[in-house]
């Protein structure tokens, strides 16, 4: 069953319903914090929106690289 989480990211704060453990979900918000963070500090003129897009990329070419890797290892298996 689906149930409230709140968190904050990049300063704006955030109430979803989910049915990922709260713990989990407040991690990962925590981790895109912290990505957000390090990008603004290497970039101070770029926008909140701006940044959190350069995050999102980080992560979608983090996870499609993962899902390469997994599928190239599952073929060699």
């Amino acid at each position: 069953m689906a149930h409230q989480i709140k968190f904050t990211v990049g300063g704006i704060h955030y109430c979803i319903n989910s049915d990922d453990d709260e713990a989990y979900v407040k991690s990962i918000a925590n981790e895109l914090e912290q990505k957000m963070d390090i990008l603004a500090k290497k970039s101070p003129f770029l926008s909140t929106t701006m940044v959190a897009v350069l995050a999102a990329l980080e992560a979608q070419d983090a996870a499609k690289k993962s899902r390469s890797r997994n599928r190239k290892a599952k073929a060699a298996a």
